[in-house]
């Protein structure tokens, strides 16, 4: 049975998250309209369109082996067996770094065809993509290390990074944008902002690793975890079809609005989707904190304590909701042009839209839920149908609504997504097999 040490174990590690996310955001609000204002409508889309691309060939090509990492490292080291755990962290930060590099090669490779077909301001556009691409290569092996440290319960270590990264990047951008402002060299100052970071986080996870006696990393063989490989496997198709379905909510969308829009439309409808992720960016330090409790939970004690906690957590975060996004609704029209100026009105209305698909926050839980208890290939195709969706929506509304069309799909998304994990987990209550487990 769960008992109240696991919501307050919970609490502790989100807490260490919220902290620096919290430290982390009030920096990005500070820079976030400077960075609008000085670069412009028109130049804040150009910068995202390239950035966008950059981030959607990435996810397209990603394994997502730190969700792999969550469960399995959690699952090897409760079972002492620390021969898997060190082989599996070989050969995830080796695939990773293979991925990693060969599609920075393919970015620099395909630019020029890539600023053509979207429309990305021509030859500047270009170089926009090549610098995002460094972005990306630099970010390598970032989710393992952070993953890895999830596992071992060094929150804390995760929120100094992050707070370190948002400082180090606010000290660096700030002055540059206020005396000559430039999509060049903000890009080139987040890359290296980026790098610091991942050797920071891979610095810490190395050490961690070190002090819990994991065998030799290097001296492990793939064969010691060749039992679990068809798991794995189903686990990260499973996954990566989510991070389709993100990559579309989150890279995609500005690369379709682009090709329809101008790239002042783009840009007020990135700054409504920014402002409506910090939504998501105060509620990340929970969403990274419940995989793990989850994982720990279901191998260390039963189904039973998984469903009584991932309840707890779906009527805390209900209850959470309401309140903030009528707060939301409330403040956001009178404060939105105050802050970055009328040029970005039209982005009220948009941002708006966007905060009522926030209500998925309710399902923070569903992930990591269907990923521990075997139903990856189950929440694949949930995935699967909730990006043809939203996708379909993008190319019907956008060309006509533009970025409120774009906005619309967004809240389609997560309404279809929320319909058939609820249709699902109703099948699922009716199994016998389930229904015995979760007594």
């Amino acid at each position: 049975m769960i008992a109240d040490g696991d919501i307050q174990n919970l609490a502790r590690n989100s807490s260490w998250l919220f902290l620096a996310e919290t430290l982390a955001t009030i920096f990005s609000a500070i820079q976030f309209p400077i960075v609008a204002r000085t670069l412009g409508a028109g130049s804040f889309g150009i910068m995202h369109s390239a950035i966008g691309w950059t981030s959607l060939v990435v996810t397209l090509f990603s394994l997502e082996i730190r969700s792999i990492i969550v469960k399995f490292l959690s699952h090897y080291l409760a079972d002492k067996e620390l021969n898997k755990a060190g082989a599996l962290l070989k050969y995830a930060y080796l695939i990773d770094f293979c991925i990693s590099v060969t599609v920075f090669l393919g970015l620099l490779a395909t630019a020029e065809l890539a600023a053509d077909f979207w429309e990305i301001e021509g030859g500047q556009g270009a170089m926009f993509i090549r610098t995002a691409a460094f972005i990306k290569l630099f970010a390598m092996s970032q989710g393992i290390s952070a993953a890895t440290l999830r596992v071992l319960d060094r929150f804390k270590s995760i929120s100094m990074v992050t707070t370190f990264g948002a400082l180090l990047l606010f000290v660096l951008l700030v002055p540059m944008l206020l005396m000559s402002p430039s999509v060049e060299r903000y890009l080139q100052i987040l890359a290296g902002v980026t790098l610091v970071q991942t050797l920071a986080l891979l610095f810490l996870a190395m050490r961690e690793i070190r002090g819990r006696d994991v065998t030799a990393i290097l001296a492990q063989p793939f064969s010691v975890i060749r039992a679990d490989f068809a798991e794995m496997r189903e686990m990260s198709i499973s996954v990566y079809f989510s991070s389709i379905r993100k990559a579309t909510l989150f890279s995609a969308d500005v690369l379709i609005l682009g090709k329809f829009g101008t790239n002042e439309t783009v840009g007020v409808y990135k700054l409504a989707k920014q402002l409506a992720d910090y939504i998501n960016r105060l509620s990340n330090p929970i969403y990274n904190a419940i995989y793990p409790e989850i994982a720990r939970l279901y191998s260390e004690e039963s189904l039973a304590a998984v469903i009584k906690f991932v309840r707890r957590i779906f009527f805390i975060a209900v209850a959470v909701l309401i309140p903030s996004l009528l707060l939301v609704f409330v403040f956001s029209r009178p404060v939105i042009p105050l802050i970055f100026g009328e040029e970005y009105a039209p982005a009220i209305g948009v941002f708006l839209v966007l905060v009522v698909g926030k209500f998925w926050l309710a399902y923070i839980w569903a992930n990591g839920f269907f990923l521990t208890i075997g139903k990856a290939v189950q929440l694949t195709w949930i995935n699967i149908g909730a990006a043809l969706v939203s996708l379909g929506l993008m190319l019907l509304l956008t060309p006509r609504f533009q970025a409120y069309g774009m906005a619309w799909a967004f809240v389609g998304n997560w309404a279809v997504w929320m319909l058939l994990i609820t249709i699902y987990l109703f099948r699922l209550n009716r199994d016998p097999d389930f229904a015995k487990s979760a007594a």
